[in-house]
């Protein structure tokens, strides 16, 4: 619910009024953060490859070509919203990652469903 300051009371950080949460804390973190050495930053990127790491696991389930690959594409994709999405102030970047999360599937798994059919006809 969007508050009288335009604010998302209960969802994203409350900065947008389009209950995003820009940013996501890892990346904000990283931003705030420029030592490279630093404890936050080493975090900041565990949480980062623990989560392309479920994106590949995710792909491999839905028999991607190849999940590790496709993994990347998608976290970097989601990052690259969640980037835009704070830049515009707007959800419609996510929207957009989202067609092309659909179209990167879709491609990665084409020649595994096609082989899929192929073998039961």
């Amino acid at each position: 619910m969007i508050n009288s300051k335009g604010a998302c009371g209960g969802c994203g950080d409350g900065r947008s009024g389009v209950g995003v949460d820009f940013g996501g804390p890892f990346i904000n973190a990283a931003v705030e953060i420029p030592a490279p050495d630093h404890p936050v930053r080493a975090l900041a990127a565990s949480y980062k490859n623990e989560f392309t790491r479920r994106l590949a696991a995710l792909a491999q389930q839905m028999g991607a070509r190849d999940p590790e690959q496709l993994g990347e594409e998608l976290a970097l994709l989601y990052d690259g919203a969640i980037a835009r999405n704070m830049i515009f102030n707007s959800t419609e970047p996510a929207a957009h990652a989202r067609s092309i999360a659909v179209r990167l599937i879709d491609e990665a798994t084409t020649a595994t469903r096609a082989s899929l059919t192929a073998t039961t006809t």
